[in-house]
């Protein structure tokens, strides 16, 4: 058959030629023949079954295949090393350092979330364990490495690196990013909004920022729309951030040629709250006779390159008087937890500290909200995202003013209903003289910033 198929070639009628090619073919068969099935009898000899489906074949500078037990490189020796469940030992604390997790929040809770949610297809195909997949994405989050650095430490090839973590991003993002990251209703929100409030700034939900995020490979069409206003192509994403720096809300993507308005504009949360979502959180603002006044209408802290929303409050641009100077400031200082959290987010995770090495902008856009997932992750580990406030404000006069400082707090209730049964137990005259500013009308703006300044001021009298 071989001669036969030969001889019809064109170019092989020679007798001499036909007969070379054929005895080139016949050794090359019989020799990958017999290579097949000697690999294939010494591994079923050497390893148990569950162990030779964790192997990789990689190619040597002889040209033979290796095979490799992956459970016997740096990171399969670190993961199982008698000590790395204490987060005390070196290794628990090297684990740290390179994928920015602790070990017992990937092995306790990561893998599982993976497993049940399938994130790399279903656990009958795979050929490298799961615990591997994980680890290559977290450590080019963590770092930036790229593919042929990993391939060194796991000795996984570099294709299956760059396809592993784009699968583990994409679809990890779609499956638990709104479990992770969500904007609090209820009692959380009721927490939030009493932390504000001694603050200074009653009816606050949190601090809105934007953040870009460099692109090293931005597509040849895009580069005019992505340049932003330092010279280079990036995305930015609206963030809320809360007191305790967890991240609320993170927008889709847009180019940076945007600024804060246009995104504000197309942002899906501040559409919903341009139509209602916090017109029923409320609060007590004292004026300068010290009269309460019922408020309705929560809203987000901003730097001065948004709009003028009453939901959106900045800092005065020219405070004349003493008063207005010192809100600004502490305006200011209670808004910075969201670039402070923007600059934790981009030391932790690497791969956005640096321009991005990646052309697909839904790969980006997957990483950036498992870096948000993350941070929440470690942010609940750390025990940071209790809110544990003392029972006496220390800015209240007196235990009068105390008593009815909780009472306002408590009649908030988890719905924050303002039906009048919730405010049976609020001072009449707030009732009588209370001004409701509705988060959909634009020229309440200036009038609420004023009352908060009286109110701040007036709770913290001694700055004066």
């Amino acid at each position: 058959d071989i001669s036969n198929m030969i001889y019809t070639c064109k170019g092989l009628r020679n007798l001499d030629v036909r007969e070379l090619a054929i005895q080139i073919v016949v050794d090359f068969i019989t020799r990958d023949t017999e290579s097949s099935t000697s690999s294939a009898s010494s591994a079923s000899l050497q390893s148990p079954l569950k162990r030779q489906r964790r192997t990789h074949t990689n190619d040597t500078e002889s040209g033979e295949n290796e095979v490799v037990d992956i459970w016997k490189t740096e990171w399969g020796k670190m993961i199982t090393h008698r000590r790395i469940n204490d987060p005390s030992s070196s290794v628990a604390k090297k684990f740290r350092r390179r994928f920015r997790l602790p070990f017992s929040v990937f092995d306790r809770f990561l893998v599982p979330l993976c497993r049940d949610g399938k994130i790399f297809g279903p656990s009958t195909v795979m050929k490298t364990p799961i615990e591997f997949k994980i680890l290559i994405a977290l450590r080019i989050l963590a770092t930036g490495n790229c593919a042929s650095d990993i391939e060194e430490s796991s000795s996984i090839p570099e294709n299956s690196c760059n396809f592993y973590f784009k699968q583990f991003v994409m679809n990890f993002a779609e499956a638990y990013f709104d479990e992770f990251v969500y904007f609090p209703s209820g009692g959380e929100l009721c927490a939030i909004v009493r932390t504000y409030a001694r603050m200074g700034f009653p009816m606050c939900c949190g601090s809105l920022d934007c953040i870009h995020v460099r692109l090293g490979k931005c597509p040849v069409e895009l580069t005019e729309m992505c340049t932003d206003k330092k010279g280079y192509p990036s995305l930015a994403y609206q963030c809320v951030v809360g007191p305790t720096k967890r991240i609320f809300y993170s927008s889709d993507y847009f180019f940076g040629s945007n600024n804060d308005k246009t995104g504000t504009a197309n942002d899906d949360l501040l559409q919903r709250i341009h139509r209602g979502l916090l017109k029923d959180v409320r609060g007590v603002v004292y004026d300068a006779n010290n009269v309460p006044r019922l408020c309705k209408g929560g809203y987000f802290l901003v730097d001065g390159g948004y709009n003028k929303y009453p939901y959106l409050i900045d800092p005065l641009q020219t405070p004349f008087r003493h008063d207005e100077r010192v809100w600004s400031e502490c305006l200011e200082n209670v808004r910075k937890n969201a670039e402070c959290t923007f600059w934790m987010l981009k030391n932790r995770f690497r791969y956005f500290l640096n321009p991005i090495q990646h052309h697909k902008l839904d790969t980006i856009d997957a990483a950036w909200k498992c870096s948000c997932i993350f941070h929440n992750m470690l942010i609940s580990y750390s025990g940071d995202d209790i809110l544990e406030w003392e029972s006496i404000n220390p800015a209240l006069e007196n235990e009068e003013n105390d008593e009815e400082a909780d009472t306002e707090v408590e009649d908030l209730g988890e719905d924050y209903s303002v039906s009048a049964s919730r405010c049976g137990d609020i001072p009449t005259h707030a009732m009588q003289r209370g001004r409701d500013f509705v988060a959909c009308c634009p020229h309440d703006h200036e009038a609420l910033k004023s009352y908060l300044v009286t109110h701040f001021f007036h709770q913290n009298a001694n700055l004066g």
